[in-house]
């Protein structure tokens, strides 16, 4: 879906990672997930993914 998504979105910041791994320096008005939390492997991994996602 990512090679997909760059065909159309050449912003060239498209990212196919682990969600612990979102790089936080860059900063936008709002960011979105989809589905993802129920594959997180426990509570405290996802609180630092909503860490992270805060600070992006």
């Amino acid at each position: 879906m990512i090679e997909c998504a760059k065909t159309v979105l050449t912003s060239g910041d498209l990212v196919c990672d682990e969600a612990i791994n979102l790089e936080t320096e860059t900063k936008y008005d709002a960011i979105l997930s989809n589905s993802v939390f129920s594959y997180f492997v426990d509570e405290k991994y996802a609180l630092e993914v909503l860490e992270r996602m805060y600070k992006k």
